[in-house]
């Protein structure tokens, strides 16, 4: 089965589910840029990339705070289950894999065999600077993402970046607005 993500209405819906600021630290801008490291290392690792977009759309969306929200992982997963063949699927084996990276994503660990999961959680790792936190090599999974120069480079997307892949975010698609007005209030 073709992995697919009806992008704009399952965006809709995690914006209406999400308890915290949307555009907070957890939410719609560092999701963003959860993907743009996730693609960036799934290219070098050979990871799947639907699963890395899957994993950036939904292990915060069910944090209840901005702090330390134990068990946020966790309670994302009913939601997934909720959401799967109406707003996205993808095949059983790549369904695992995201459900296992998004469920212990937030433990700090390094010691699951599969890169797909590694992968996922690097990409998250590798987005700290925007609460203050370099990313540091010790605490990430893969060869690509302990790399300084892509350390570098993630730090910099904390900076300033706001691009999801997905075509609703390219300029004249219909989030291309919502793109542009964070842009705007980042620099």
């Amino acid at each position: 089965m073709p992995t697919w993500i009806k992008e704009q209405p399952l965006l809709a819906e995690l914006k209406k589910r999400f308890r915290c600021d949307w555009l907070g630290y957890h939410g719609i801008n560092h999701w963003s840029r959860v993907q743009k490291n996730g693609l960036i290392l799934a290219g070098k690792e050979g990871a799947r990339k639907d699963i890395v977009t899957l994993f950036s759309l939904f292990h915060d969306s069910a944090r209840e705070d901005e702090g330390y929200d134990t068990g946020h992982g966790i309670r994302a997963l009913p939601l997934m289950d909720e959401l799967r063949g109406v707003l996205f699927d993808i095949d059983e084996e790549g369904y695992a894999e995201v459900r296992e990276a998004i469920a212990g994503h937030s433990e700090g660990r390094c010691s699951h065999p599969g890169i797909h999961v590694k992968v996922c959680w690097d990409a998250d790792r590798l987005d700290l600077y925007r609460v203050g936190e370099e990313p540091q090599p010790r605490y990430l999974c893969t060869r690509s993402a302990r790399r300084q120069a892509i350390i570098h480079e993630a730090v910099k997307r904390s900076e300033t970046t706001f691009d999801f892949e997905f075509p609703d975010f390219r300029v004249g698609g219909p989030f291309s607005r919502i793109s542009a007005y964070i842009r705007s209030r980042l620099s």
